[in-house]
């Protein structure tokens, strides 16, 4: 690789696309710990990251397989079980006497309503501040109760019995997923 006045060689983390230095410069100079969002095909992860001069310190991590002791029988790759692992991880920040975050979503920007914005209002919701309010780019309510999986379930079951199979083999009833949001939801407040 060639280095002088005419070139300058890139950061190896900013070649390979995994860390945008002016972002994490801003993260760091507010000094208000990070909430770093990764999202998964069938999970998500949620992190509180403190920032030390040797190394960035995970200090709580919830993965949304944690809902299983919960009692969550659906996917967890959706909405609304990401939003729940942002309310079940906003009640862990709450433990530590954390507060207030700051999001970090990684290099690349994900799109509105989606799965990373739900596990936001999660937080939100659990009383931990953060530096993301635009309520536009939260999913609505009827996504975060999973609406529009039930939606689909019954538009997709008459033409394709295979694709919800292991729903049918454990007789979950897709129209109750709002209520078990709300009855996973009353259980990390009693818990946490």
């Amino acid at each position: 690789m060639s280095s002088g006045k005419k070139y300058t060689v890139m950061y190896r983390r900013k070649m390979e696309r995994k860390t945008n230095y002016r972002k994490r410069v801003k993260y760091l100079s507010s000094r208000i710990p990070r909430v770093v969002i990764r999202n998964h095909t069938n999970n998500i992860i949620l992190q509180l990251i403190l920032f030390n001069n040797d190394h960035d310190q995970v200090i709580i991590t919830t993965h949304s397989s944690q809902l299983k002791k919960f009692g969550w029988p659906y996917h967890r790759g959706n909405i609304p079980s990401a939003y729940l692992s942002g309310y079940l991880f906003g009640k862990k920040i709450i433990n530590k006497k954390i507060n207030k975050v700051v999001i970090d979503l990684g290099i690349f920007s994900p799109n509105k309503k989606s799965r990373p914005y739900a596990a936001i209002k999660g937080l939100i919701d659990a009383g931990v501040e953060t530096n993301q309010s635009n309520e536009k780019i939260f999913p609505d309510k009827s996504k975060i109760h999973g609406d529009h999986i039930r939606d689909y379930f019954t538009k997709i079951n008459a033409i394709n019995k295979i694709q919800f199979s292991t729903y049918q083999q454990k007789n979950l009833d897709m129209n109750k997923i709002g209520v078990v949001v709300d009855q996973i939801k009353s259980i990390i407040d009693k818990e946490k």
